[in-house]
C-alpha cells in the first residue's frame, strides 16, 4: 500500500484571498480610494413623487393649472424647466419631464391629463418622433393612474397637500445625508470645515425647494423675458398674483408707492445692495424726506 504523502504546511506568504473570489486587500484599496456605495432607493420619496403626479393628473379635464401651481410652489420662472434631478424614480422622472414639456407648449396637444399624454406618446412613437423608453413611460403612467384607485380614501392625493408633502420629502432627502456625515465626525479630532460647508449648501438647497426659490442662482433675463414673465404673472387669478411686501413702516410703504397700496397700478421701488451697507438707513431717510 502506498504511503500517504504528507501535506506541506501553509506558508506565511500564502495569498489572503478567500474562496469565492473575495479579496480583503482589494476591498481595503477601494475604501481607501473613496469608492462610494450605490445609495439605496428612498421609497418614501418615490411615494411622494407618485402622490404628486397622481394629484396633478387626476380627472379628465385640463390639469395644466395644477402643474403651474407646482412650478410656482418650488419657485420656477415661466421659462425654466422642472429639473429632472428632483425626481428619484427614473420612470416618474421621465413622466414629469413629459408633463412639463406639454405644459410649456413643447408637444402637439393642448390638454394636460393622463389620457392625452398616453395618446401623444403613442402617436409620436408611431411617427418615429419619440426618444426614450416608451415602455418605461407607459408603465410609470399606468402606475400613477392606478395610484389611489384601490377603493380606499387617499387624502394625500389632494393637490395642495401632495405638493407640500413632496417638497418636505425632497428637502429631507437633500439635507439629512449631509447632516449624518457631519454627525459621524463627532468623535473625530480632525477639522469639519468641509462637512459644515456641505451642510450649509444642502440646507440652502433644501430651504429653496420648500420656500419657493428652487432656481439657478444666476439668472440672465432679457427685456423680452421680463415682459413675458410680467404678462404671465398678470394673467394669473387675482388671489395668485404676487403681493407687495410691507416694510413695516407705513410712511415708507407710501413713499415707495407699493406695500400698502396693492392694486393701484403704481410702481414699486426696489432698493438692493449687499448686507451691511445701509439700505435700511437710506430707505428711512427717504421716507422722512431727508
Amino acid at each position: 500500500m502506498p504511503t500517504p504523502t504528507n501535506q506541506a504546511p501553509a506558508s506565511d506568504q500564502a495569498p489572503t484571498a478567500l474562496a469565492g473570489g473575495f479579496d480583503p486587500a482589494l476591498l481595503e484599496r477601494l475604501i481607501a480610494a473613496g469608492e462610494q456605495a450605490t445609495p439605496a432607493v428612498d421609497h418614501s420619496l418615490v411615494e411622494q413623487e407618485k402622490n404628486l403626479l397622481a394629484a396633478v393628473l387626476i380627472g379628465p379635464g385640463d390639469q395644466r393649472e395644477r402643474w403651474g401651481q407646482f412650478r410656482r410652489a418650488i419657485g420656477l420662472r415661466f421659462n425654466e424647466v422642472v429639473p429632472g434631478s428632483i425626481w428619484q424614480d427614473p420612470g416618474l422622472r421621465a413622466l414629469a419631464i413629459e408633463i412639463d414639456a406639454l405644459f410649456r407648449g413643447r408637444r402637439d396637444i393642448a390638454v394636460l391629463n393622463a389620457a392625452a399624454i398616453l395618446e401623444d406618446l403613442q402617436q409620436r412613437s408611431l411617427a418615429g418622433r419619440f426618444r426614450g423608453s416608451l415602455l418605461q413611460l407607459q408603465t410609470a403612467l399606468s402606475d400613477v393612474i392606478a395610484w389611489g384607485e384601490d377603493g380606499n380614501p387617499h387624502p394625500e392625493l389632494e393637490f395642495t397637500l401632495a405638493c407640500q408633502l413632496f417638497q418636505s420629502a425632497k428637502a429631507r432627502a437633500l439635507f439629512y445625508p449631509g447632516l449624518r456625515r457631519l454627525l459621524a465626525r463627532e468623535q473625530s479630532d480632525g477639522g469639519i470645515d468641509a462637512e459644515l460647508e456641505s451642510c450649509r449648501a444642502l440646507l440652502n438647497e433644501a430651504t429653496a425647494i420648500t420656500a419657493g426659490r428652487f432656481r439657478q442662482s444666476i439668472q440672465i433675463c432679457t427685456s423680452s423675458d421680463a415682459a413675458t414673465e410680467c404678462i404671465a404673472l398678470a394673467s394669473l387669478p387675482a388671489d395668485q398674483r404676487p403681493k407687495p411686501i410691507s416694510t413695516g413702516i407705513p410712511s415708507l410703504d407710501i413713499d415707495m408707492r407699493g406695500g400698502v397700496l396693492p392694486g393701484t397700478g403704481d410702481s414699486t421701488w426696489v432698493l438692493a445692495a449687499r448686507s451691511g451697507v445701509g439700505k435700511t438707513t437710506v430707505a428711512i431717510a427717504a421716507a422722512m424726506g431727508l
